[in-house]
């Protein structure tokens, strides 16, 4: 047995535009209300009030918080720590590539696979301690502003350098450590 529900090409589109992923095309609280669907429509309980109340209230404890921004690190800034990152985490990643290959084919050389391991781990968890750190008073790597581009309110995309840097430090730890 199927069923089938006949719904209006408007009410797709207000359906579409409510679960937006985003924000700045997701239909607002004001363009809510003011929706032919609920236009017409009086609460019927004391619970649809208090429902459209604490969306007032959430909407309005959100302007509030944006009535503070915190001012974001300037693009090259963030471009050039990027940068500096990700070379990093480049030439750690290369080093254990290295040590795979050696281990493949050259299993013999165990003092300098040994090192080879130990430096991987080091600049491994030498970034990781750097890029969690909840403040770094200088400027080290020669990152600039690094307690700003570390921190997530001023920097935004440095969450996702943190995520890639703890998988590679829990892989390369379980896998060296051995």
């Amino acid at each position: 047995m199927t069923f089938t529900v006949k719904v209006s090409d408007e009410l797709k589109t207000f359906i579409k535009k409510c679960l937006e992923v985003d924000e700045s095309r997701r239909m607002s609280l004001m363009d809510l209300k003011a929706s032919s669907f609920l236009r017409g429509m009086q609460p019927s309980n004391e619970v649809a009030s208090s429902v459209l109340g604490r969306l007032d209230l959430n909407k309005k404890q959100s302007e509030n918080k944006e009535n503070y921004p915190v001012e974001q690190l300037p693009k090259p800034i963030v471009d050039r720590n990027n940068q500096i990152l990700v070379n990093y985490i480049n030439m750690f990643r290369l080093l254990y590539k290295i040590l795979d290959q050696l281990t493949i084919h050259r299993p013999s050389l165990k003092q300098l696979m040994q090192s080879l391991s130990n430096e991987v781990l080091d600049r491994v968890a030498f970034i990781r301690n750097v890029a969690t750190a909840s403040s770094l008073k200088t400027d080290v790597l020669d990152f600039k502003e690094t307690e700003k581009y570390f921190n997530e309110q001023t920097n935004p995309s440095i969450k996702k350098y943190r995520i890639v840097i703890q998988e590679y430090h829990k892989n390369y730890t379980a896998t060296l450590k051995r």
